[in-house]
């Protein structure tokens, strides 16, 4: 049982690793969106922040909770129609006005987007 357990924790750090060294957004040409502004989610332990300008183009800003003083992870975000790519490819779905979620991973993974009035703090000098 330990043996499987290590087979899968080095799996999934081997995917999310591979899923990183991508950004997507360079390879594919960002469309006009409604959702520009700022848009914050919880993603179990870190804080998804994400702006998007009219264009469609935009920034990923990913501030962990869990290791205080550690710089952002900041990845460029391209939105075409209603696929936002970064590292990994998202699905979004409205869900009102000033929310959407974002699927990725077959649905296996959902974020629950909404407005903000502003950046966070930790992402400002990259918006």
């Amino acid at each position: 049982m330990k043996t499987l357990r290590k087979l899968f924790v080095v799996t999934l750090v081997g995917a999310g690793l591979s899923a990183c060294a991508t950004n997507q957004a360079l390879n594919v040409k960002a469309q006009p969106t409604d959702l520009a502004g700022y848009w914050s989610a919880n993603g179990g332990g870190h804080r998804i922040n994400w702006f998007v300008r009219p264009d469609g183009t935009g920034v990923h800003c990913e501030v962990t909770s869990m290791q205080l003083g550690v710089a952002p992870l900041v990845v460029d975000l391209s939105i075409a129609g209603n696929k936002a790519y970064l590292n990994n490819t998202y699905t979004l779905t409205r869900t009102g006005q000033d929310s959407f979620d974002a699927k990725t991973w077959g649905g296996m993974f959902t974020l629950h987007f909404t407005r903000v009035a502003h950046a966070p703090a930790a992402c400002k000098q990259y918006f």
